[in-house]
């Protein structure tokens, strides 16, 4: 018996990184009605590097 797989993914993202981004975040045009903003302060995040 013969699998195919079939795979399509399409995400648009934009990714703001860094100190002062989020006073950047009203200049971007939103592709929708909906946003989504992660920030995290945990200590996995400040320990793998992603926040200093």
């Amino acid at each position: 018996m013969e699998t195919k797989m079939s795979y399509d993914q399409f995400i648009p993202t934009r990714i703001m990184f860094g100190a002062g981004q989020l006073n950047n975040l009203h200049k971007e045009a939103m592709p929708g009605k909906k946003a989504l903003i992660i920030i995290s302060n945990g200590k996995s995040t400040r320990a793998n590097g992603y926040l200093s």
